[in-house]
């Protein structure tokens, strides 16, 4: 039996199939070393749920009579999931100031995050890892205590850190009744940068790269295959 001009063979479809595999590994190492992890955060794992044993789902509150002398140091998640226990108590309160500084009268607010992105692993366009959404809380300081922020965080910068301290109110009259630390003590112990786009010179190298072993091999199934080529381009 004679071979059509334009079938292929046993060989070269082996050939073509390896090829395949190899341009299409070469795609999943170069994503992946595009998106390294670094060592901070491979080593994160999510925090435990406090749970009440007896009832699973239930978040477990601390007794008042349990909490160490104030200022007491909390989270976001401390004093949202028992707001009773740490309402009118004067808390440490340690975060990232993030979007904007909005002064009203002698008082500046501002949204304080303290999830991981926050305080461990920086902003997720410098290591383009998922680590959990976003967590925090609105803080009212003095405006001259606020002038001492330089950055705030958004898409493109890491804002400044800042720890305060103030009392905590589950239902702040002068911020609508939301939950907020109205703070009279405002520390920056880390100032904010613009973000590290560290990825930009290693996705045009692996983008340049794939598009040359691409180009390279349709040029080589190109010159193979010269009377398929003229055919299909006949067709068009």
């Amino acid at each position: 039996m004679t071979r059509d001009a334009g079938q292929l063979t046993p060989r070269q479809a082996v050939i073509g199939l390896l090829g395949l595999a190899l341009l299409f590994g070469a795609l999943v190492a170069g994503l992946d070393w595009l998106l390294p992890r670094s060592e901070r955060i491979a080593a994160l794992e999510a925090p435990a749920e406090r749970q009440n044993d007896s009832a699973p789902g239930v978040v477990s509150c601390p007794s008042a009579i349990d909490l160490p002398s104030q200022p007491i140091d909390v989270s976001a998640s401390d004093v949202i999931d028992c707001p009773d226990v740490y309402d009118g108590r004067r808390v440490r309160y340690t975060g990232e100031v993030v979007n904007a500084v909005l002064l009203r009268d002698d008082r500046a607010w501002l949204q304080v995050n303290d999830d991981l992105y926050a305080l461990v692993a920086g902003p997720l366009p410098e290591h383009r890892t998922g680590l959990g959404g976003n967590s925090g809380l609105g803080v009212s300081v003095p405006v001259e205590a606020a002038r001492s922020i330089e950055r705030v965080g958004s898409r493109r910068t890491r804002g400044d850190v800042v720890r305060l301290e103030g009392v905590y109110l589950k239902a702040d009259p002068h911020d609508g009744g939301v939950p907020a630390v109205r703070a009279d003590r405002v520390v920056v112990v880390e100032h904010g940068y613009l973000v590290r786009q560290a990825t930009v010179t290693r996705r045009l190298l692996v983008a340049g790269a794939l598009l040359l072993a691409s180009a390279l091999a349709v040029g080589a199934w190109a010159r193979s295959r010269p009377r398929r080529v003229l055919a299909l381009l006949r067709r068009r």
